[in-house]
């Protein structure tokens, strides 16, 4: 008999001791997890497709899109409706603009630019995607995405400008016999910065540093950018120990993190970052913590 009882709780212990060898998830620490950002379509205006539309290589096609309020985007892909195609030149690129303060009508300032080769382009799901060399971090606005490309496709029920055609700060609205929008399809990752998050905070720290509110400080231009990295490697390190339970590990990185950032008063050697952006941040690591510490 006991030995019959011995066989039945062989397996039960064994899920037992499994259970036991896992990392204990506070229960604020599960409901912040399942916040977390998650890759998708971030931005997608594929549809009402109606005809293509042909440039010479050089030329910049642009629509804008809509970072939506308490969200911050960090932007991994761009795709363009298949057949239409990038250009088959060695080098092409992405760009990425703010919207024009004046007229709001065609692409502003840049914001950031991704080189690639024709190579890298993959089909995907009716899409031409190409990977951006660098994701790109924004803030909640309005933006403008700009490609190379040999044809697109246009679409009609304009959402929000025109899209346009053209080179940096020559751009002209695409409207025939209607205004245009491009067929096009932005993808990553998107963080409620309402609910402090890891990927919040890190796609904030993006947002800052692409932007120009966020420096490196240090003694000289090389060793800044060196400390800047630094602490984001801080945070980053926080938001992976946070998901396998170590919270006392991941408070003492955002508490370092938090140190080494120039957020009021006096700038200090042990500053790491500094800038227009660098009390917001340092408000979001507080906030933060005050999530995840306490």
């Amino acid at each position: 008999m006991f030995r019959h009882l011995r066989f039945l709780l062989l397996p039960l212990l064994l899920v037992l001791l499994a259970a036991c060898s896992q990392p204990v998830v506070p229960a604020k620490q599960s409901e912040l997890l399942q916040s977390q950002a998650v890759i998708a379509a971030l931005h997608d205006q594929t549809d009402n497709r109606v005809f293509d539309q042909l440039a010479f290589p050089g030329s910049y096609f642009a629509d804008d899109f809509v970072v939506p309020a308490g969200e911050a985007w960090v932007i991994d892909e761009v795709g363009i409706v298949n057949p239409a195609q990038f250009h088959t030149g060695s080098t092409q690129s992405v760009a990425f603009f703010a919207s024009d303060p004046g007229t709001t009508a065609v692409p502003g300032a840049l914001v950031a630019r991704s080189t690639f080769q024709a190579a890298e382009v993959v089909a995907r799901d009716g899409l031409q995607v190409v990977a951006l060399a660098e994701p790109v971090a924004l803030e909640a606005g309005t933006y403008w995405v700009g490609f190379e490309a040999y044809g697109v496709y246009l679409r009609t029920a304009a959402i929000g400008k025109v899209a346009v055609v053209g080179s940096e700060g020559a751009f002209s609205p695409l409207t025939y016999l209607e205004p245009y929008d491009l067929a096009f399809a932005l993808f990553g990752t998107t963080a409620d910065l309402a609910t402090p998050t890891f990927d919040g905070l890190l796609a904030a720290f993006d947002a800052f540093v692409t932007e120009g509110g966020l420096v490196g400080s240090g003694p000289n231009e090389r060793s800044g950018s060196k400390r800047l990295h630094a602490l984001r490697n801080m945070l980053s390190d926080a938001g992976a120990l946070y998901p396998q339970g170590l919270l006392e590990e991941a408070c003492a990185q955002l508490s370092e993190a938090g140190a080494h950032v120039h957020g009021d008063g006096a700038l200090l050697r042990s500053h790491f970052a500094t800038g227009a952006s660098a009390a917001e941040l340092s408000a979001l690591i507080v906030e933060l913590s005050e999530v995840v510490c306490e």
